[in-house]
Protein backbone atom coordinates (compact mmCIF):
# COMPACT_ATOMS: atom_id res chain seq x y z
CA UNK A 1 0.00 0.00 0.00
CA UNK A 2 0.96 3.51 -0.94
CA UNK A 3 0.83 6.27 1.79
CA UNK A 4 0.52 9.59 -0.19
CA UNK A 5 1.39 12.11 2.68
CA UNK A 6 -0.27 15.56 2.94
CA UNK A 7 1.25 18.12 5.21
CA UNK A 8 -0.67 21.47 6.73
CA UNK A 9 0.52 22.87 8.66
CA UNK A 10 -2.36 24.28 11.26
CA UNK A 11 -5.51 22.00 11.37
CA UNK A 12 -8.78 21.67 13.27
CA UNK A 13 -8.34 17.68 13.39
CA UNK A 14 -6.45 15.34 10.99
CA UNK A 15 -9.96 13.41 12.02
CA UNK A 16 -12.72 16.07 10.83
CA UNK A 17 -10.36 16.96 8.25
CA UNK A 18 -10.74 13.70 6.30
CA UNK A 19 -13.85 13.14 7.20
CA UNK A 20 -15.16 16.41 6.11
CA UNK A 21 -13.32 15.86 2.60
CA UNK A 22 -16.10 16.06 -0.39
CA UNK A 23 -13.83 13.90 -2.51
CA UNK A 24 -12.98 11.38 0.42
CA UNK A 25 -14.18 8.65 -2.38
CA UNK A 26 -11.85 9.58 -4.70
CA UNK A 27 -8.95 9.57 -2.18
CA UNK A 28 -6.98 6.43 -2.43
CA UNK A 29 -6.34 3.65 0.48
CA UNK A 30 -3.31 5.05 2.48
CA UNK A 31 -4.11 9.23 2.04
CA UNK A 32 -2.81 10.39 4.89
CA UNK A 33 -2.78 13.91 6.37
CA UNK A 34 -0.06 15.07 8.97
CA UNK A 35 -0.15 18.78 10.45
CA UNK A 36 2.31 20.48 13.04
CA UNK A 37 -1.13 21.75 15.25
CA UNK A 38 -4.17 20.87 16.01
CA UNK A 39 -6.74 23.70 17.60
CA UNK A 40 -9.24 21.08 18.45
CA UNK A 41 -7.50 17.90 18.64
CA UNK A 42 -9.72 14.98 19.18
CA UNK A 43 -9.68 11.88 21.41
CA UNK A 44 -11.74 8.67 22.19
CA UNK A 45 -15.69 9.59 22.99
CA UNK A 46 -14.98 13.26 22.23
CA UNK A 47 -11.80 13.77 24.51
CA UNK A 48 -9.63 16.81 23.70
CA UNK A 49 -6.47 15.83 22.11
CA UNK A 50 -3.80 18.36 23.68
CA UNK A 51 -0.75 18.39 21.41
CA UNK A 52 1.96 21.22 21.44
CA UNK A 53 2.82 22.73 17.92
CA UNK A 54 5.78 20.40 15.73
CA UNK A 55 6.79 18.42 18.45
CA UNK A 56 4.51 15.60 18.26
CA UNK A 57 3.08 13.07 15.50
CA UNK A 58 -0.75 14.22 14.88
CA UNK A 59 -1.92 12.52 11.64
CA UNK A 60 -4.90 10.85 10.45
CA UNK A 61 -4.91 8.05 7.67
CA UNK A 62 -8.14 6.86 5.28
CA UNK A 63 -8.29 2.91 5.08
CA UNK A 64 -10.81 1.05 3.12
CA UNK A 65 -11.05 -2.03 5.05
CA UNK A 66 -13.91 -3.34 3.04
CA UNK A 67 -12.77 -6.96 3.71
CA UNK A 68 -13.40 -6.90 7.30
CA UNK A 69 -16.85 -7.97 8.87
CA UNK A 70 -18.35 -5.84 11.14
CA UNK A 71 -17.91 -7.98 13.77
CA UNK A 72 -14.44 -8.11 13.02
CA UNK A 73 -13.95 -4.41 12.89
CA UNK A 74 -11.87 -3.93 16.22
CA UNK A 75 -8.97 -6.32 14.54
CA UNK A 76 -8.81 -2.49 12.82
CA UNK A 77 -7.87 -1.39 16.10
CA UNK A 78 -5.84 -4.02 16.80
CA UNK A 79 -3.57 -3.56 14.06
CA UNK A 80 -3.59 0.21 14.56
CA UNK A 81 -2.61 -0.46 17.99
CA UNK A 82 -0.08 -2.76 17.65
CA UNK A 83 1.76 -0.70 14.83
CA UNK A 84 2.16 2.30 17.63
CA UNK A 85 3.39 -0.41 19.93
CA UNK A 86 5.81 -2.02 17.66
CA UNK A 87 7.09 0.85 16.46
CA UNK A 88 8.30 2.63 20.18
CA UNK A 89 9.73 -0.87 20.58
CA UNK A 90 12.05 0.14 17.72
CA UNK A 91 13.10 2.53 19.63
CA UNK A 92 13.56 0.38 22.72
CA UNK A 93 10.05 1.71 24.49
CA UNK A 94 8.46 -0.95 26.35
CA UNK A 95 4.37 0.03 25.92
CA UNK A 96 1.38 -1.08 26.46
CA UNK A 97 -2.33 -1.00 24.75
CA UNK A 98 -4.91 0.07 27.40
CA UNK A 99 -8.07 -1.30 26.17
CA UNK A 100 -9.89 0.18 24.20
CA UNK A 101 -6.71 1.89 22.43
CA UNK A 102 -4.55 4.16 24.52
CA UNK A 103 -1.17 3.58 23.95
CA UNK A 104 0.76 3.48 27.87
CA UNK A 105 4.33 3.34 29.30
CA UNK A 106 3.67 1.83 32.89
CA UNK A 107 1.29 4.50 33.97
CA UNK A 108 1.78 7.13 31.53
CA UNK A 109 -0.08 8.21 28.26
CA UNK A 110 2.51 8.30 25.41
CA UNK A 111 -0.11 7.96 22.39
CA UNK A 112 -4.09 8.02 21.62
CA UNK A 113 -5.30 6.62 19.10
CA UNK A 114 -8.82 7.41 17.40
CA UNK A 115 -11.09 5.48 14.32
CA UNK A 116 -14.20 6.30 13.14
CA UNK A 117 -16.13 3.85 10.92
CA UNK A 118 -18.07 4.51 8.06
CA UNK A 119 -20.35 1.97 7.42
CA UNK A 120 -22.17 0.60 4.09
CA UNK A 121 -25.23 -2.22 5.09
CA UNK A 122 -22.80 -5.11 6.73
CA UNK A 123 -19.43 -3.50 5.39
CA UNK A 124 -17.06 -1.23 6.67
CA UNK A 125 -16.68 1.04 3.55
CA UNK A 126 -14.29 3.24 5.22
CA UNK A 127 -12.40 3.96 8.07
CA UNK A 128 -9.97 6.95 9.65
CA UNK A 129 -7.58 6.41 11.86
CA UNK A 130 -6.10 9.05 13.56
CA UNK A 131 -3.06 9.25 15.85
CA UNK A 132 -1.81 11.55 18.60
CA UNK A 133 1.73 10.43 19.63
CA UNK A 134 3.95 12.24 21.36
CA UNK A 135 7.36 12.82 20.50
CA UNK A 136 9.74 15.72 21.70
CA UNK A 137 7.00 17.18 23.91
CA UNK A 138 8.22 17.81 27.08
CA UNK A 139 5.63 20.46 29.01
CA UNK A 140 2.04 19.33 29.01
CA UNK A 141 -1.07 21.07 30.76
CA UNK A 142 -1.89 20.21 34.19
CA UNK A 143 -4.78 19.17 33.66
CA UNK A 144 -3.19 16.18 31.69
CA UNK A 145 -3.02 13.37 34.53
CA UNK A 146 -0.62 11.33 33.15
CA UNK A 147 1.33 11.92 30.09
CA UNK A 148 5.17 11.09 28.80
CA UNK A 149 6.60 11.43 25.56
CA UNK A 150 9.54 10.08 23.53
CA UNK A 151 12.03 12.65 24.86
CA UNK A 152 11.00 12.82 28.06
CA UNK A 153 11.53 8.35 28.20
CA UNK A 154 15.04 8.53 26.22
CA UNK A 155 16.26 12.12 26.75
CA UNK A 156 16.52 12.86 23.20
CA UNK A 157 15.42 14.99 20.44
CA UNK A 158 13.77 13.18 17.60
CA UNK A 159 13.16 13.85 13.82
CA UNK A 160 9.47 13.56 13.48
CA UNK A 161 9.31 12.85 9.65
CA UNK A 162 11.49 9.88 10.67
CA UNK A 163 9.30 8.96 13.10
CA UNK A 164 6.12 9.04 10.90
CA UNK A 165 7.75 7.27 7.85
CA UNK A 166 9.20 4.47 10.78
CA UNK A 167 5.00 4.41 11.70
CA UNK A 168 3.88 4.08 8.05
CA UNK A 169 5.93 0.82 7.62
CA UNK A 170 4.81 -0.35 10.77
CA UNK A 171 0.76 0.08 10.26
CA UNK A 172 1.53 -1.49 6.87
CA UNK A 173 2.66 -4.77 8.00
CA UNK A 174 0.34 -5.33 10.52
CA UNK A 175 -2.47 -3.99 7.67
CA UNK A 176 -1.53 -6.21 5.36
CA UNK A 177 -1.90 -9.61 8.02
CA UNK A 178 -5.66 -8.25 8.23
CA UNK A 179 -5.74 -8.65 4.48
CA UNK A 180 -4.88 -12.00 4.50
CA UNK A 181 -7.94 -13.39 6.45
CA UNK A 182 -6.27 -15.44 8.91
CA UNK A 183 -5.66 -12.66 11.32
CA UNK A 184 -8.12 -13.86 14.19
CA UNK A 185 -5.46 -15.86 15.96
CA UNK A 186 -2.07 -13.64 15.06
CA UNK A 187 -3.83 -10.70 16.43
CA UNK A 188 -5.14 -12.04 19.74
CA UNK A 189 -2.06 -13.33 20.70
CA UNK A 190 0.24 -10.14 19.64
CA UNK A 191 -2.85 -7.73 21.30
CA UNK A 192 -2.98 -9.92 24.79
CA UNK A 193 1.57 -9.76 24.73
CA UNK A 194 0.93 -6.32 24.51
CA UNK A 195 -2.57 -5.66 26.89
CA UNK A 196 -2.23 -3.40 29.38
CA UNK A 197 -3.13 -4.81 32.69
CA UNK A 198 -3.82 -7.83 31.27
CA UNK A 199 -3.46 -11.56 34.12
CA UNK A 200 -3.26 -8.76 36.85
CA UNK A 201 -5.77 -8.03 39.70
CA UNK A 202 -6.64 -4.33 39.60
CA UNK A 203 -9.34 -1.75 40.65
CA UNK A 204 -12.36 -0.79 38.28
CA UNK A 205 -15.51 0.63 38.26
CA UNK A 206 -18.36 0.28 36.16
CA UNK A 207 -22.31 1.47 36.99
CA UNK A 208 -22.37 -1.05 39.72
CA UNK A 209 -19.45 1.19 41.49
CA UNK A 210 -15.53 -0.23 42.94
CA UNK A 211 -14.42 -3.83 42.13
CA UNK A 212 -11.18 -5.93 41.82
CA UNK A 213 -10.63 -7.70 38.59
CA UNK A 214 -8.59 -9.56 36.46
CA UNK A 215 -8.43 -8.62 32.62
CA UNK A 216 -8.69 -12.23 30.87
CA UNK A 217 -9.44 -11.36 27.60
CA UNK A 218 -11.79 -9.77 24.60
CA UNK A 219 -14.54 -10.74 23.11
CA UNK A 220 -16.78 -9.94 19.96
CA UNK A 221 -16.50 -6.46 18.71
CA UNK A 222 -13.83 -5.55 21.19
CA UNK A 223 -15.68 -6.27 24.32
CA UNK A 224 -13.63 -6.13 27.61
CA UNK A 225 -13.71 -9.30 29.98
CA UNK A 226 -12.53 -8.75 33.10
CA UNK A 227 -12.99 -11.90 36.11
CA UNK A 228 -14.07 -10.27 39.37
CA UNK A 229 -12.98 -11.56 42.81
CA UNK A 230 -16.32 -13.55 42.61
CA UNK A 231 -15.06 -15.56 39.52
CA UNK A 232 -18.12 -13.79 37.35
CA UNK A 233 -16.78 -12.86 34.24
CA UNK A 234 -18.06 -8.89 33.60
CA UNK A 235 -18.06 -7.85 30.13
CA UNK A 236 -17.95 -3.96 28.92
CA UNK A 237 -18.67 -2.31 25.23
CA UNK A 238 -16.41 1.08 25.17
CA UNK A 239 -16.99 3.78 27.80
CA UNK A 240 -18.64 1.21 30.04
CA UNK A 241 -15.79 0.55 33.00
CA UNK A 242 -13.40 2.79 34.63
CA UNK A 243 -9.35 1.74 35.12
CA UNK A 244 -7.91 2.84 38.55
Amino acid sequence: MNFTVQHIARLSSTNSFLAQNANIARLDEGYTVFTDEQTAGRGQFSNRWESEGGKNILLSILLRPDFLNISDHFYLSIAFSVAVVSLLEEYNINAKIKWPNDIYVNEQKIAGLLIENQLQRDQLKYSILGLGLNVNQTVFPKELPNPVSMKLLLGEQFCIEKVLQDFLGKLEIQYDYLRTGNYHDYFLNIYYKYLYRFHQKRTYKDEHGVFEGTIVGIGSYGRLFIKDSNGNIRKYQFKEVKFL
